[in-house]
């Protein structure tokens, strides 16, 4: 880890973040993975999973190459202990293409530690044909997981209606709160504020 050279808040971590042991994950040896990464206005794609062949149009229509690199794998508890223990992490936010409940269960006993986590899901059914990336669990199988793990589904949000892509938050069940469908207006105030009150 390292800090960033010019934010003094933000540290690099030069790895993917999953767990050592899931299946789904492309990988050479325990802690080295392949990242199939695309190039130009479709890096959003690039994963540790594997896109299946039926939506790699979804690359080539804008252009992209696709590239494959050796990468260091960690686990969020190796980075999350690296975090002093006194401080509480208000947030995680995660968008690892369809790897997203890997990274949150490589958390393994830091997870408790962490109020919050924001998570890209795909509302299709279990192993539906539309689901972009092999071995990628749709919306209800990470509910089910986060849910198992003490987190409650505060909201989401739609991210990409066309591929059904969702932007979720759960909370740490003894925090959750209910929200309402206009929950997120006047957002930019109220997060202005916070960051306000917070770091002054």
């Amino acid at each position: 880890l390292e800090l960033h050279p010019r934010h003094d808040r933000l540290i690099l971590v030069p790895a993917a973040v999953t767990s050592h042991t899931a299946p789904s994950v492309m990988r050479q040896r325990k802690r080295q993975g392949v990242l199939k990464a695309f190039s130009g206005n479709t890096s959003g794609f690039s994963s540790l999973l594997l896109m299946k062949s039926e939506h790699l149009h979804l690359v080539q229509s804008f252009g992209g190459l696709a590239h494959s690199y050796s990468v260091e794998l960690v686990t969020l508890e190796e980075v999350l202990r690296r975090v002093p223990e006194a401080l509480v992490v208000d947030m995680i936010k995660v968008d690892a293409q369809g790897a997203d409940l890997d990274v949150v269960l490589s958390a393994g006993q830091q997870l408790h530690r962490v109020l919050r986590v924001v998570l890209e899901v795909q509302d299709l059914p279990v192993n539906s044909p539309g689901l972009l990336y092999d071995q990628q669990p749709a919306k209800k199988e990470v509910l089910r997981a986060m849910r198992s793990m003490g987190f409650a589904l505060e909201r989401c949000w739609d991210n990409n209606p066309v591929h059904r892509e969702e932007n979720c938050i759960f909370a740490r069940e003894d925090i959750a709160i209910m929200t309402r469908a206009d929950c997120f207006a006047g957002m930019e105030a109220r997060l202005a504020n916070f960051v306000n009150d917070k770091y002054g």
